[in-house]
């Protein structure tokens, strides 16, 4: 669930982005399906960028987001000093960098990075750095500690070789204060996913393709959690890869394509699951 609502993280395909033909290395029924789908959008033929609407952010909250984007290319540990001063001077909450000022940094290290401006190695180093915020910041949550005995439990998965883990730590992070159990796997192979899969008793699954060119590995995972496992949850597909539309979600064999965590607990009818009083420590 890589970059899901606000907090949807989208490093971007160049090839989306620029009108370029799509990756060679996709296959021909998956560049068919977007084809068509991109063919019906509005304004598909002008390959429009995506910017962030100029309100957005406040005043106030678009200078915080500066500078933590300044201190991501500083020395180590300068961004959670960045942090921990926005928090102290201006009563910013742990939620509020995590949900809204990451999310929106993570956004503009894609454009820097499709505009050229930014090297493939830098946007690496600032996304670690983010990630290890985000798991500073959601310090004392675990999968199974935020909610009561008929919480709602999530699996968020990441398939194997899929790099853009910022989106599926932040949705993690906005699930566990929802007092859902989350068991976040990222980078594991389709059988190890299966095995683990097949051990819990999951409410939700939650799968990540952050670029187009991955739909076609997600797809493989879901017909292999259709064929071989046991009591299957509801499957959610997310991330700047795919879009919400029949054509894609017959194809990737998906029952729900969104990228909000929150709405996607209520697509699968699970929140009048979740626990009343959900503030984690550390968050409020």
């Amino acid at each position: 669930m890589s970059g899901m609502g606000h907090a949807q993280i989208q490093v971007v395909d160049r090839a989306a982005q620029t009108g370029k033909p799509p990756l060679r290395d996709l296959s021909c029924r998956t560049s068919k399906v977007l084809e068509a789908v991109v063919r019906r959008m509005p304004g598909a033929s002008e390959a429009p960028q995506e910017r962030e609407p100029a309100d957005t952010l406040t005043a106030e909250a678009s200078g915080h987001v500066a500078a933590l984007a300044e201190a991501l290319s500083g020395s180590e540990g300068l961004l959670q000093q960045r942090i921990g001063r926005i928090m102290r001077l201006h009563g910013v909450s742990a939620a509020t960098i995590i949900d809204v000022y990451i999310p929106h940094i993570a956004r503009q290290l894609g454009r820097d990075w499709t505009e050229d401006t930014r090297s493939f190695a830098d946007v690496t180093i600032c996304s670690s750095r983010l990630l290890t915020a985000v798991r500073e910041l959601s310090h004392g949550q675990t999968a199974d500690c935020r909610g009561g005995w008929d919480a709602p439990s999530v699996a968020i998965i990441l398939p194997e070789r899929e790099q853009h883990s910022l989106g599926a730590a932040i949705a993690a992070s906005q699930l566990r204060r929802q007092g859902v159990s989350v068991q976040l796997m990222m980078g594991r192979s389709d059988h190890e996913v299966l095995d683990t899969v097949n051990q819990l008793d999951l409410d939700m699954i939650a799968l990540s393709a952050s670029t187009s060119e991955r739909l076609e590995t997600v797809r493989k995972l879901i017909k292999m959690l259709r064929t071989f496992a046991r009591n299957l949850p509801p499957i959610v597909v997310s991330g700047a890869g795919c879009v919400d539309e029949p054509e894609v979600r017959a194809y990737l064999d998906a029952d729900h394509i969104i990228n909000d965590p929150i709405a996607a607990l209520h697509r699968c009818g699970l929140t009048d699951r979740i626990p009343r009083s959900t503030t984690a420590p550390g968050l409020t």
